[in-house]
């Protein structure tokens, strides 16, 4: 299946707001707006979530006020490619207050993100975590990460743990409430160029 989204906008969604998953599966996005993504009976809030060896291509998308994860690639196979976007106001679970990230890439996906600011998500602007995962990224920002309030934890911009790996250039981290950047657990690395 293949579907091309131009300035849509999505808003006060439960679950997932645009959710592109399967093999074979490819969404092109060009403006494309999303506000105020509700967590689901799980406890799961995603504003554009590709899964399953899926592919998505986004180009100006705006993602704001999303419960639990803004922009999620998951599983072996998904590819995201996003360009000018921005994730703000993540916030976390209300059932245990957990997660709240911006960008999130996990199990195997890939990730190529040139142009952007992950603004005042709770938890983690940007996390890249498991074997397999690997994540290219320039010219972005990633400022005033919150803690979790329930906690006061967390707070990080940039974290790699679990065998991701993060190939970036141009990063500007400014304001995180904890730390800028952590790369740690399981073999995980980072190989950074121009950290601003």
């Amino acid at each position: 299946a293949q579907a091309v989204l131009r300035g849509v906008s999505v808003a006060a969604v439960r679950t997932i707001a645009v959710d592109v998953h399967g093999q074979g599966t490819a969404v092109r996005g060009g403006g494309v707006r999303v506000d105020g993504v509700l967590s689901g009976e799980q406890g799961l809030g995603y504003g554009v979530r590709v899964a399953d060896g899926a592919s998505g291509t986004f180009h100006g998308t705006r993602i704001d006020g999303a419960r639990v994860i803004g922009l999620a690639a998951t599983g072996a196979g998904s590819k995201l490619i996003a360009r000018d976007l921005v994730v703000a106001g993540t916030l976390p679970r209300v059932v245990d207050s957990t997660d709240g990230i911006g960008v999130h890439v996990s199990f195997g996906a890939a990730l190529d993100l040139y142009g952007g600011r992950l603004s005042a998500n709770h938890f983690t602007g940007l996390a890249v975590e498991h074997t397999g995962t690997v994540a290219d990224v320039a010219q972005l920002t990633i400022d005033d990460t919150q803690t979790i309030p329930v906690f006061q934890t967390n707070g990080i911009g940039l974290a790699v743990s679990n065998g991701g790996l993060l190939r970036g250039t141009d990063i500007r981290l400014s304001g995180n409430r904890a730390y800028g950047m952590i790369i740690g657990m399981g073999h995980a690395r980072a190989e950074v160029t121009r950290l601003l």
